[in-house]
């Protein structure tokens, strides 16, 4: 007898219903005509009706809708194995998981798709041949995996559906030795497919795509988003997720919280993290960063040097904890950039045990970052904000706040060259023994900033050169400003220090070096001491520009040089036609000789012959000429002490 189509053309959704129920009289009848054909009938359409269950409903979805076509495709189906009932229920179960997700998940469903998801309290993974089951989730997902490892694309979509699951910790999941090169795993909603991995044994991963392999092996692509993992005992010992060589990345509304650590990143070439979550876990014992970019070693470095790999990092969040630092990047990726960051960082004062928020240590020469917009909270006993070594770092808005230092190098110091830009931030610490800026060995620009707090608000140590311009530092118990050996020339302009130097130093101390110049600087002393805006010791070539400095009546003087410090001043200066004299400030500590004086005409003399130095005292001293020029002469001048 005919069985008549299975399938409809399309365009012929309209007989889709009747051909259906056709099919279930027709076998049916057979059953009740001749009772032993009924298992060889079914088992025959079973094996058809498997093959194209899929298909069907995705064909259906298309003409009629999700809701209705699904529950009348796969309760027609149920009906042909004779459990109605049961395939009712299991039809209702997906076509809600359309309804209530907002996202059709099933329609997605190609060679390369697996779904995931709990039918009626039992783990299942459907791909378009068939269905697989496992004791949870990730379990029935590996055996749909291990099939599709083959598939002629290279592709693996892996969707599970958004719902709470609790895997007994023995499967983590993986596609190693596949011929897998792109992996796309998601929720259908963001956060939404929420795994308690409290059955994890101490440092296994969840999801673990590092394949240990290079070149063409590699992966090319990487997609992860929609999860949310945790631990409901709050033992922090499951990791996460672990990918390695993989060419681009994208990882996108994800929580994992109460983690070991949450996730690794190993020789990325690009790709982005947004909207990811952690809670800092862990413990410092275990150094292990929260989320970290780790490159490549040794050759392979040189090697892509000039590769235009960049990793975006947008809206990263950080739950207070105890663990070594939040974000980690060393190695291949050259340029990061990070923008609105929220980290609330707390840690144990007591054992020192202070979490670090961004460790941007072991960076190769000429990676750059940028950290636009960072919300870096004390909720106590926080660390750095930032540890710096090499780079070229570029930190704009927001704020950031510690318990220690905001920005240091690392306990490896400044290996490579590395340049640190701060614009327009608010800076502090609470500890007032600890600097709120070090930037020993760096190239130091700082513009707009705001600091408060500390011993002293900007330390750089044998900085190459230094700029900082319209910034404000308040309650420094050192200084406000303190360098020694900058090598090349530097500036100290528009700046505002209030209430510096409490309990002793000065608003503004240069040690060494050669080239510095201060103006525009406001200062006052705290407390009920009185110093000098500006202490200069075994400096050369520093210039103060006294006449733009103010200061508050705690100030005793603007400038003081230690006897030991050399002072050479120079510089240029024009006397009128009609004049046989001007004047000139040299800003010397203390009176020269004219010996200490040298003048040289960088002009025609006019009428005038000769020249010389007259009227030397503790602040200027005269050039002047035997008669009048009848027109402006310029000098070039250079005094010493």
């Amino acid at each position: 007898m005919s069985t008549g189509r299975c399938l409809p053309a399309r365009g012929d959704s309209i007989h889709l219903n009747t051909n259906l129920i056709y099919n279930y009289i027709v076998v049916n009848q057979v059953a009740r005509t001749n009772p032993d054909d009924r298992l060889d009938a079914l088992e025959s359409r079973l094996d058809q009706l498997e093959a194209e269950n899929e298909q069907l409903r995705s064909m259906v979805a298309k003409e009629e809708g999700p809701s209705v076509s699904r529950r009348t495709a796969l309760g027609a189906v149920a009906g042909l194995t004779g459990l109605a009932a049961a395939g009712s229920a299991s039809g209702d179960s997906q076509a809600n998981l359309a309804v209530d997700s907002g996202s059709d998940i099933l329609d997605a469903i190609t060679s390369e798709t697996i779904v995931v998801w709990e039918d009626d309290g039992q783990a299942v993974a459907d791909t378009e041949k068939r269905r697989y089951r496992g004791e949870d989730i990730l379990q029935a997902a590996q055996e749909a995996i291990d099939e599709q490892i083959s598939n002629e694309n290279g592709e693996l979509h892996l969707k599970f559906k958004s719902g709470s699951y609790t895997p007994d910790g023995n499967t983590a999941l993986t596609i190693k030795g596949s011929g897998i090169r792109r992996v796309y795993i998601e929720s259908n909603t963001p956060y939404g497919c929420k795994i308690d991995c409290k059955n994890f044994a101490d440092g296994k991963w969840v999801f673990d795509f590092d394949q240990n392999q290079t070149g063409q092996d590699k992966l090319k692509r990487f997609a992860f988003r929609g999860f949310h993992l945790t631990d409901s005992n709050s033992r922090r010992a499951y990791k996460g997720l672990k990918t390695n060589d993989v060419d681009e990345i994208s990882i996108t509304h994800t929580k994992i919280r109460y983690a070991k650590q949450a996730a690794f990143l190993g020789n990325v070439f690009q790709g982005e993290i947004r909207y990811f979550a952690t809670d800092n876990s862990g413990s410092k014992t275990d150094s292990l960063p929260a989320l970290k970019l780790e490159g490549v070693k040794g050759e392979e470095v040189d090697s892509i040097a000039a590769a235009s790999n960049n990793m975006v990092i947008d809206h990263l969040q950080g739950g207070p904890g105890t663990q070594v630092a939040y974000l980690d990047c060393e190695g291949q990726v050259s340029r990061v950039n990070i923008t609105n960051p929220e980290i609330e960082m707390s840690g144990d004062a007591s054992n020192s045990s202070y979490p670090t928020c961004f460790d941007l240590s072991g960076l190769r020469m000429g990676t750059a970052i940028k950290i636009a917009n960072p919300q870096v909270k004390n909720n106590g006993g926080a660390g750095p904000a930032l540890v710096i070594e090499s780079g070229d770092i570029k930190v704009n808005g927001g704020q950031l706040n510690s318990s220690q230092e905001v920005i240091k190098p690392s306990d490896n110091g400044i290996t490579k060259p590395c340049r640190l830009h701060l614009t327009d931030v608010s800076m502090s610490t609470t500890d007032s023994a600890s600097d709120v800026v070090t930037a020993d060995q760096s190239q130091l620009f700082v513009s707009g900033v705001f600091i408060t707090g500390g011993n002293r608000g900007i330390w750089a140590d044998g900085s190459p050169h230094v700029n900082i311009t319209g910034t404000t530092i308040k309650g420094a118990d050192a200084s406000g400003v303190s360098m020694r050996g900058v090598s090349k020339p530097s500036a100290i302009d528009g700046v505002t220090l209030i209430d510096v130097a409490v309990n002793s130093g000065h608003p503004i101390r240069v040690e060494g070096g050669n080239g510095m110049e201060v103006s525009g600087v406001s200062a006052s002393v705290g407390g009920t001491r009185t110093a000098e805006a500006v202490l200069a010791t075994f400096t050369d070539n520093i210039k103060v520009d006294r006449d733009s400095v103010s200061t508050g009546t705690d100030v005793s003087a603007v400038l003081r040089y230690d006897s030991s410090t050399s002072q050479s001043r120079r510089g240029t200066t024009t006397l009128t036609s009609g004049s046989t004299s001007v004047s000139v400030t040299h800003n010397l500590s203390g009176t020269p000789t004219p010996e200490d004086i040298t003048v040289t005409p960088a002009s025609g003399m006019g009428s005038a012959s000769t020249w010389y130095i007259t009227n030397v005292g503790s602040s200027s001293f005269d050039i002047a000429v035997d008669a009048d020029p009848t027109q402006d002469v310029t000098f070039a001048w250079q005094a010493e002490l």
